[in-house]
């Protein structure tokens, strides 16, 4: 049977407006309301909740209405509350006269961030030394201060029981010839070999939405993140999507 043409579960009628629960079955709304005062009885709320505090959370955002006609051939008509509607319209036309950056549709924005990671034998561009005893790691830079405040602290520390030879200079001296592997395995410590790469957060239609994301929540994002635009070629998933927002934006020649 025809949706369009469908009836209510519960008293046979075929309002203009039905709506579904949760089971699927189609009401009227007077049904529906009914339904939804049995439901506050039965959860004991009848003091706190009536039905018309429940509707919101039971009545989806999508309502299949029955048209006088049926849609032209080809289509089908979804109708969509009206404020999904005015939001949808919105971001079309932001995506319609948005800067692309010169890319051509579909494209999204996103948040991009630096991170660091365990790289690869020979592929870092940076390392670290991981202290094993107190779980702290130091840049070379720092290594340097580590040496001179800890040998002069206390040589016994740093030097082999069975070598005098482990000084404050000749540790220095492994780490200005970037010796970094004796110079960690001399302290006991483990050489990181790391690598900085940009990572990809989060997805956007508009750019708009994207830097207001970026304003609001940007404490859980690293220092210098931005907003960066990503190409989506060959992706008929993005361009149908796309495509379902230009319409409900009531949009032509939209395409870039």
């Amino acid at each position: 049977m025809d949706e369009f043409k469908q009836s209510c579960v519960k008293c046979g009628d075929t309002p203009n407006t039905l709506c579904r629960n949760k089971n699927e079955d189609l009401f009227c709304l007077k049904c529906r309301l009914i339904d939804l005062e049995s439901l506050c009885v039965n959860m004991k709320h009848e003091n706190k909740l009536s039905a018309l505090d429940l509707i919101k959370d039971h009545v989806p955002d999508i309502v299949f209405k029955k048209v006088s006609k049926d849609p032209p051939e080809g289509l089908v008509a979804v109708y969509l509350k009206p404020e999904t509607v005015d939001f949808i319209k919105s971001m079309a036309l932001r995506m319609a006269t948005q800067n692309n950056r010169m890319t051509a549709t579909p494209y999204f924005f996103t948040i991009r961030e630096t991170s660091v990671v365990t790289a690869a034998d020979g592929r870092g561009d940076s390392y670290e030394f991981l202290n094993r005893d107190c779980d702290a790691t130091y840049t070379i830079e720092e290594m340097r201060e580590y040496i001179n405040d800890r040998v002069e602290e206390t040589d016994e520390d740093v030097a082999d029981d069975d070598s005098d030879t482990l000084t404050k200079e000749t540790l220095l001296d492994l780490l200005d010839r970037g010796c970094l592997d004796e110079l960690a395995d001399a302290l006991d410590m483990e050489l990181l070999e790391l690598q900085t790469i940009e990572v990809n957060t989060n997805g956007f239609f508009t750019e708009k939405a994207a830097e207001e994301h970026l304003e609001q929540r940007g404490h859980r994002y690293r220092e210098g993140s931005s907003v960066w635009l990503e190409a989506a070629p060959d992706n008929p998933e993005m361009d149908a999507v796309w495509d379902l927002i230009m319409q409900i934006g009531e949009l032509k020649n939209w395409r870039k």
